[in-house]
This record gives structure tokens, sequence and C-alpha cells, in this order.
């Protein structure tokens, strides 16, 4: 079972440092094997939960101060490190320092599927990609990275890409496939190999690389550099975000590092500009969730680094709720519909507001747990973290619900809400039973609008990878989805409701530096309907304004209502495929932020508002967004950065 802990002090590292139950991989240790983070990614059985809870070996470590999120449990997962075991020594990539033309930008990217021998990624002198790290698969006889693979531009202990596109080019033209195979992307035979994203015809990092950085071989670009990071393909098909989020970090620092390697002695590091088009659902939505806290302080260790995220997909998901009470002693009920058929545990986050007195020391609200055929948990407080309450079938759990406070980053007290897969594949594991869970909040000492919040994580599977998990949602009979004619509502139904499109914003991109895009419809000029936004939560201590309200602007993820979707490099050259979503918005974004950063301008937050709601809008346009909804309104790019016209 994997999870995440988050253990604030070095006694607690120490303490879990020593239970064998426990992996702990290389990734988070030092060379003297000590874990040398406070954010990591273990993995446990069974056995040690039991020990945990029961105290009989592990009551130091229970009592002492850590955050334990689970994830889904994927057995392709497990680690090589196991306990005992010493950790390689890394050798350092080959030298790739150059004198680079004016106007030169790093291009990183953190994706999934991204067939980096395409022709788009090509110039006359060989690839534009100077490094490419593969987190799964099977580690290097001579690593030159903590786990997964490397491979680098120019030959180094092992061959370069370039040398490895030499080898695959027949009559002139390079035979990806065979290219692939020798660089081990595509290996089927590796163990534990759950997926090979740039074997599909449409692969989404190939998509959003091309959209961000890619030109036809022809144009002969030397001015936009290309880093890649595959991420594992279990992180990716964790829905949770729990495998995904250390390994996230992990890509950002190596993209950094060796944009670093790409500079000439004496010379100014190239500025760089990271894309990532992943997110979340579930989290505090403040911008103080552990992977934003990486994200400012990674971007504001190396000048001249912007990162562009998505704002997420999730706004006609039903899966946000607000509280508010009038009085203590008020009740509300939130209705959570679990769908049967689904092979993974589903999730629901409550977050409180921050209270000074951190933790609290009396219960804010209580909460009940009912499943669908009536059996009720005992109520469970805010004030004692750590604390929880189940509901059982015959002796095994099959719902979960832990009160929490994070002392590390968030200052907020939490629940988390777990309940079974409710169809087994092994008749013996435990299940839940599909249908209406509701959970009862009760105010206890709440103030007027003090807002609860509630998350259900996201579920629904990856393009392309086998479909294990179906979405839950809040399922309130009060929801008006559809108007009169049938058409989907985008706005929220009256506040009595407590299910709300608004606030469902992408988890980790709630931060202050990130610069986040939304999705918009190019020819009817209004926010694709599946369009996130805010309005995000209070973060502690803060005052009115916060530091964003939503996105920070709408970008083309539609052509138009009947032609869905942005043209794109498919996973090989000279496909063309079509993708939406703010995925795709996104890299759009990244492009013109470092063509910005090329001409010493800003490429920050600023410089993408000041591009939005440009004079030049059609007449008769719809209204301006929202600022929750739009940020600074739509920025409508040139042809030029629509693939269409460039794929020649």
């Amino acid at each position: 079972m994997p999870f995440i802990v988050v253990a604030s002090d070095r006694a607690t590292r120490m303490l879990i440092d020593k239970v064998k139950a426990i992996y702990v991989p290389g990734l988070y240790r030092d060379r003297s094997n000590k874990i040398c983070t406070t954010t990591f990614t273990a993995f446990a059985r069974k056995k040690f939960f039991d020990d945990l809870a029961a105290g009989d070996l592990h009551t130091a470590l229970r009592d002492a101060p850590k955050q334990i999120l689970l994830c889904s449990p994927f057995p392709s997962a497990q680690p090589d490190w196991q306990p005992g075991m010493d950790i390689p020594q890394l050798h350092e990539p080959p030298d790739s320092s150059q004198a680079w033309p004016g106007g030169t930008v790093v291009m990183g990217i953190i994706d999934d599927g991204i067939s980096f021998g395409h022709e788009h990624f090509l110039n006359e002198a060989g690839t534009r990609v100077q490094f490419y790290w593969r987190q799964d698969g099977l580690k290097q006889t001579e690593p030159t990275v903590d786990f997964g693979s490397e491979l680098c531009r120019h030959d180094g202990i092992r061959p370069g890409i370039d040398s490895l596109l030499s080898q695959s080019t027949f009559g002139g033209a390079v035979d990806e496939d065979h290219f692939y195979h020798l660089a081990g992307a595509l290996d089927f035979s590796e163990p534990n190999g759950l997926h090979r994203a740039a074997s599909w015809r449409r692969a989404h990092g190939t998509h959003v690389l091309d959209l961000a950085a890619g030109a036809p071989r022809s144009e002969n670009v030397t001015n936009r550099p290309i880093i890649c990071v595959q991420l594992g393909s279990t992180a990716v098909a964790d829905t949770t975000g729990a495998l995904w989020g250390d390994k996230v970090k992990a890509g950002i620092d190596y993209i950094m590092q060796r944009a670093n390697l790409l500079t000439a002695d004496g010379e100014e590091n190239l500025p760089l500009v990271i894309n990532f088009s992943f997110g979340l659902h579930a989290g505090p939505h403040d911008g103080t969730a552990p992977l934003e806290h990486d994200f400012e302080k990674q971007l504001s260790s190396r000048p001249k680094t912007r990162m562009v995220l998505p704002s997420g997909n999730s706004h006609l998901s039903r899966c946000h709720a607000t509280v508010k009470f009038d009085h203590p002693g008020d009740s509300v009920e939130l209705l959570w519909r679990v769908q049967p058929e689904d092979l993974t545990p589903s999730w629901l986050y409550i977050w409180l507001p921050h209270d000074d007195a951190s933790p609290p020391g009396t219960d804010r609200i209580k909460l009940t747990v009912r499943e669908p055929g009536g059996i009720v948990t005992p109520e469970l407080g805010d004030s004692s973290p750590g604390a929880g309450v189940v509901i059982l079938d015959g002796s095994e759990i099959i719902c979960l619900a832990v009160s929490g406070f994070d002392d590390v980053s968030t200052q907020r007290s939490h629940f988390v809400i777990a309940i079974q897969p409710t169809l087994r594949l092994n008749a013996t594991d435990p299940k839940a039973p599909p249908g209406v869970w509701t959970i009862n909040i009760k105010n206890v000492s709440l103030t007027k609008h003090r807002q609860v919040d509630a998350w259900v994580e996201g579920d629904d599977a990856p393009y392309g990878y086998p479909r294990r998990g179906r979405q839950s949602y809040l399922d309130d009979g009060r929801y008006q989805q559809f108007d009169e004619a049938g058409f989907v509502l985008e706005s929220d139904p009256p506040d009595s409701c407590p299910t709300k499109w608004a606030g469902s914003i992408n988890a980790i991109a709630t931060g202050k530096q990130p610069i986040v895009i939304g999705g918009l419809i190019r020819k009817e000029l209004r926010p694709a309907p599946y369009s996130a936004g805010g309005p995000i939560t209070m973060p502690a201590g803060a005052i009115p304004p916060v530091h964003r309200d939503g996105p920070d602007a709408l970008c083309t993820s539609d052509d138009s209502i009947v032609h869905g979707g942005v043209l794109a490099a498919g996973s090989r050259s000279g496909s063309l495929v079509a993708m939406n979503g703010t995925s795709v918005a996104a890299p759009l974004i990244a492009r013109i932020v470092a063509d910005s950063l090329a001409t010493s301008g800003t490429g920050d937050r600023g410089f993408i508002h000041g591009l939005a709601e440009p004079p030049s809008l059609p007449a008769g346009s719809p209204p301006k967004p929202s600022k929750e909804r739009g940020g600074a309104g739509r920025i409508l790019l040139p042809h030029p950065y629509m693939r269409i016209s460039r794929l020649g």
C-alpha cells in the first residue's frame, strides 16, 4: 500500500526509518541513507497499519507528529529499494554547455506519453531534446538519476539521443518505433510496466509539448532546447496524486538542474518555462498544499523560471460543496453517490477554515457517515487529530473517516472519508455498497459565514489507461443541472444547495507564482463548459484580497462547440490529432511566456493579465467572464500558435 507521509520533524523521520515494514525509496534519502525530506512517498504492508492501530510495536511512531495520506493500491508501484540496500552513486551526465543563440529559452515538460523523437522536436543538427528522464522502468547499470533512466542528447556513458536517431534512420527517414525500442521507451517486457502511453495514436505529452515548443524540422529552431520528464505510469494512473506528487517535485528539480548544465561557463542561466498539464480535485485550495509549497520554493530558487498549469476540467463534475451555518446546532447533509462496479476506493475531503487556536481545543463541527443501508458511524469532531470512526461489514472495514490537522503547510483541520471499492475481482476482499452515502455535518461553534469546503477526489482513468475507477459525485436533488430547454447550466444554483460548480479549480493551481490557464471555445469566445474556476479558499492569516480569484486567463482549448479540441502532433511524425481540456490551453500560453522571456520580458502572471481581453475582440462577443471563472479575460492567439498553420 503506497502512502504519503508528511513528517514535520527529524525524530519522526528517524522512527519511520526504523520500521522494517515500511519502504522509503532512495529518492528521499541522502548519501548516509537517512530520510532527508519532510514529505515522502512510502510503501507499507497491512500488518504495519494493524500494529500502528494496536500500539504493539509502534507506540512512539503512533504518537509522533505526522500526517499520512493514503492512495489507491498499485502493486506495480512497489519500489526496487528495500531496507539495507546500498544507494548507488550517480554518474554525471555529459557536458551540454554551449553558446546558445540570442533569445534562447529552455522548455521543460513533465507529462505522460512524450514521443521525444517526433520530427517537431528536431532541427537540422539533430534533436532539440537535451535531456529525457523516464521515471519508471529498469534502473540503468550506471545511473545518472536516482530512479528510472536518463537519455542525453550527446553520447556519455551510453549512446545519446542523436546517436539513437542516427541508428534508427533508414533511407533518410527515422523509424520512430525502432528509435523508441533502442531508447527503452516502449519496452513492454519490462517488469511492472503498467502502460506505454507513447504507443497510442494520441499521446498526451506529445500533444502538449508540440503546442508548447513544437515546430517543423524545416524551420530549424535552435533557440528552444527541450528537457522532458516522463512520469512513471503507475504515478499517472493514480488519480489521488499520492504517487506522483513527489515525483513531480523531483521532475522540476531535475529540469532546473539540467537547464543549468546547458549554460556555458560564465554565462547567466538560461530562462526556463515548465509546463505541467496535470491536476487534482481535492486539496485545501488555498495555495498551501505540499506540492504548491514546493512550486513556490522551486520557482523562487531560480531566476527567470516560469511554470504554467491548467485550471482543471472539473467544472461540471459535482465534486465540490460549500457549507455555511447560521447558528450552533445547525446541520447540513451532503449526499455522496458512490457508483457500482468501481474497482478503486472513493475519497471525500472536508476542509475547515483556519483557526488561530491550532489545532482547535474544542470541536467546531462534528460529522457522521451513513451508508446506503442505514448504518451510521459515531460522531467525529475536529478537535482530536488522528481520531477516526469506521463502518464494518462483519470484521472488515468498508468506510473510514479520520480527523486531521495539517501542521506542516495549511494549518487547517480537515476530515478524510475513504470508502472501499464497490467491486472486487477477488470475492473475499471487502467491498462497500454502491449508492448514496450521507455525510451529516453539524455545527458546534463555527460563527456565521465561516465556510466549510468539501471536495470529492478524482477517480476517472487518464486517457489510454485501463478503467479501474468510476467517478463518485455529490448528488443533491436540489441541484439544477439543465435549463428548461435541456441545455447544461454552467452557473451555480441558489445558495440553499451546497453543491457548487464554483471553486472546483485544480487543487495544485492555487499558489502565487504559477500561471494558471482555463479553457476557451475560440469561435464562441466563452469558457469551455468543463473549465474549472475559483474562488480559492482563504489561506491561514491572509487578508483579502487573496493572491488569486481563479485562473489567470482563458486560452483556446476547443476550436468551436462542434470542432472540439486543439490540433497538434500525434504520437508519430506526420500525424495530427485533436485533444481538448485545459491541459492543451496551458502549453499555448507556455509558448507565449517563452517568447516574452526571449525578448527580456517578464513572462509572469502580470504579463499574461496584460494580454487578456484585447481590443480586437469581435463585435458582439459574449461578456467578459467573471474573475473566478476567467481571470483577467480571454487571450486570442494568432494562427502561428494554433498548430493548424505550422504543420507543413
